[in-house]
């Protein structure tokens, strides 16, 4: 099993900043995290 995580920044890839009215502010950040296994 592989696992990791890599910090974006969402301008990187054209995603504008997550908007909400619930929530009062967002990051223009995020991380990505992954989990690989293997079948069989």
């Amino acid at each position: 099993m592989v696992v990791g995580s890599s910090d974006v920044v969402f301008a990187d890839y054209g995603v504008d900043t997550p908007s909400s009215m619930i929530v009062m502010s967002t990051e223009d950040h995020g991380t990505i995290e992954l989990q690989l296994m293997q079948r069989g």
